[in-house]
């Protein structure tokens, strides 16, 4: 059931074993370049791949920092529960990677927002209080939603603004659809990481309104 949620791991626990290839390349990059690593750094290494929703980007990264800082898999993941993800970028990014996963989401969503007269941020910011795995397209062509938008942005906002800000976030692989077999009743869904991000940069005095039409937008779908 779609609902508000206060915890801010999302991946569902019935993907962890789906996530083996990730939990390896994780097992790979702590082992410090030996043929034997240090058992104890992998302590966890399952979890912490449910924890990061199989993402690749972040699960490189996270290696990265636990080598960095002479952590293990499961160090990472007391850490990763108590600070925010951009305390947990690593000094030297692995591979190619340019900016840290918070930061390659944060210019996703100012990209997003330009071409949306700020609506796609703030639909991502409800949608971070909402089940990742899946919340009814419809709940944001609701009254409540528009309402909101209109009362944060100052100018008119209707369904046809947020369908087309809800287009620019998927295009910019923000968000991701799934078309269920009703009619009509295509589903969005938010990666985890990705609602933890949002939430971790929305100003404090945003949260309750935020929530407020979120449950608001449920109640009158």
């Amino acid at each position: 059931m779609t609902g508000l949620v206060g915890a801010p791991r999302g991946a569902p626990t019935k993907r962890v074993r789906n996530c083996g290839l990730f939990a390896f390349t994780v097992v790979l990059a702590i082992g410090n370049e030996r043929s034997d690593p240090e058992a104890h750094r992998l302590d966890e290494a399952a979890q912490l791949a449910a924890d990061l929703g199989c993402l690749p980007l972040a699960l490189a990264q996270a290696a990265t920092y636990i080598q960095d800082q002479d952590l293990t898999c499961a160090g990472y993941r007391k850490r990763l529960a108590r600070r925010r993800l951009t305390a947990l970028s690593p000094h030297l990014l692995p591979d190619d990677q340019a900016t840290p996963v918070a930061d390659t989401w944060a210019l996703s969503v100012e990209l997003a927002d330009a071409a949306t007269g700020g609506i796609a941020r703030i639909l991502l910011q409800i949608a971070a209080l909402l089940d990742p795995n899946g919340m009814p397209h419809n709940l944001f062509a609701a009254q409540a939603v528009t309402a909101y938008c209109e009362q944060r942005l100052g100018q008119p906002v209707d369904a046809d603004d947020t369908h087309d800000a809800i287009r620019t976030l998927h295009r910019l692989s923000l968000t991701s659809s799934t078309q269920n077999t009703t009619p009509g009743s295509a589903s969005l869904r938010v990666h985890a990481l990705v609602q933890r991000a949002t939430r971790e940069t929305t100003p404090d005095e945003q949260q309750r309104l935020l929530a407020v039409t979120a449950a608001d937008s449920l109640v009158e779908i």
